[in-house]
């Protein structure tokens, strides 16, 4: 009987710290927008509408409601202009920086986001807050389908923004010249899974994301498909519904450069 009750408290600690957190809605914090003036200014009330970050202070949000955190533009200390976009707590603390993307702050996929340290490394944090990854790539991909590629070579970027630039900052997204792909014989890419642990070596030119668990690479003057173990498949119409082969026709117009 004792070892059922350990047992049972054992799971329910480790599901406890396991689940993503949830709050009362009371603790929420929802977005209000003063129209007044002739830019709107944006700030967040609590849920009895008493207002707890006041507006203007933020030039930019991306969160209507603040369950846990919330994604901001931040300006540069006594400057309207922004530096960059963070995550921000529900007692308005900011937590770290996020990767900018599409003008506006990285995408959530799979429950994780990408944030950047002050050097412009990488990693990832959860919606809880929470950095699973600590910044150390100088750039990685998206996870999709459990696994996100990483560059080895790749320079590192900056991503607090100077006082005349805009928020938006180019991460290492494919690059092209007319209708070629640029791929530099310098920079490598694998693949890490969600704990971080490279799961396949940077050994591919290019390494694309994976869908319905096959990826498209490029190495060696050639595109092919493999599996999350590194093997070259054949994608089939029934196992990989998803999977559009222009992504391996686009390969076929490289330039490499050095």
């Amino acid at each position: 009987m004792l070892f059922r009750f350990i047992l049972l408290l054992g799971t329910l600690l480790f599901l406890s710290c396991s689940q993503p957190k949830h709050f009362s809605s009371e603790y929420y914090l929802y977005l209000k927008v003063d129209t007044s003036d002739k830019s709107e200014k944006y700030g967040y009330a609590d849920s009895k509408g008493k207002i707890v970050i006041p507006f203007g202070k933020y030039p930019r949000v991306f969160t209507d409601t603040i369950k846990t955190i919330g994604f901001v533009a931040v300006r540069h200390q006594g400057l309207s202009q922004v530096k960059g976009y963070y995550a921000i707590n529900r007692n308005d603390e900011i937590l770290f920086q996020v990767y900018p993307f599409d003008n506006g702050v990285d995408i959530v996929e799979e429950g994780l986001f990408r944030i950047v340290d002050e050097q412009g490394l990488i990693g990832f944090a959860n919606m809880d807050g929470e950095i699973v990854i600590q910044p150390r790539y100088a750039y990685v991909d998206r996870f999709m389908d459990g696994l996100a590629s990483f560059c080895a070579g790749c320079p590192q970027r900056t991503y607090i923004n100077d006082k005349e630039e805009t928020a938006r900052k180019k991460g290492d997204e494919y690059q092209w010249e007319g209708n070629e792909i640029i791929i530099n014989r310098k920079q490598a890419y694998g693949y890490i899974n969600r704990s971080g642990d490279t799961v396949l070596q940077a050994v591919y030119d290019r390494a694309g994301p994976f869908v319905d668990g096959t990826a498209v690479v490029f190495k060696d003057g050639s595109a092919y498909c493999i599996d999350k173990k590194g093997n070259q498949v054949t994608p089939d119409i029934q196992k990989h519904p998803s999977f559009n082969p222009n992504w391996i026709r686009a390969y076929d117009r490289v330039k490499y450069i050095d």
